[in-house]
């Protein structure tokens, strides 16, 4: 007698509508019951590259990853204050002082349990930062 498979848990999705989450297969966010996790999130902008004012700027970069971020969480209801995990990958190890900044500033307060770390390069050549956050409700 064999077991039925497991109904998957319900999930909630948040897209960017960029054409990367389908040709790669992934979406912006995901929500299982009360945990919602946030994937590696850039400055990049549609087309390619990033907004002039972010080019080369690690602490802007990774202030603009950030605010979208923020964004992704208010559309669940959440904010910076329900995330428990950040990951920071940056391709600039001269340019920590700028992630912790940048990351300081949003998170002083709640403090998240934090990963960073350095890497030879991102999925787009001009992102010097991206993020990924967990957070519950």
């Amino acid at each position: 007698m064999s077991t039925p498979p497991a109904t998957p848990t319900p999930r909630e999705r948040s897209f960017s509508g960029l054409p990367n989450e389908d040709a790669y297969g992934f979406c912006r966010a995901v929500k299982v019951g009360d945990r919602v996790v946030v994937s590696g999130t850039t400055a990049t902008v549609p087309g390619g590259g990033v907004a002039p004012e972010h080019a080369g700027d690690t602490y802007a970069q990774a202030k603009e990853a950030l605010r979208r971020i923020g964004e992704v969480l208010d559309g669940f209801g959440l904010s910076f204050e329900h995330v428990v995990k950040t990951t920071v990958f940056f391709t600039d190890r001269d340019a920590v002082a700028d992630v912790i900044k940048a990351h300081g500033e949003v998170f002083g307060g709640t403090k998240p349990a934090s990963t960073a770390v350095g890497v030879s390069g991102l999925f787009s050549p001009v992102a010097l930062v991206e993020i990924e956050a967990e957070a519950i409700a």
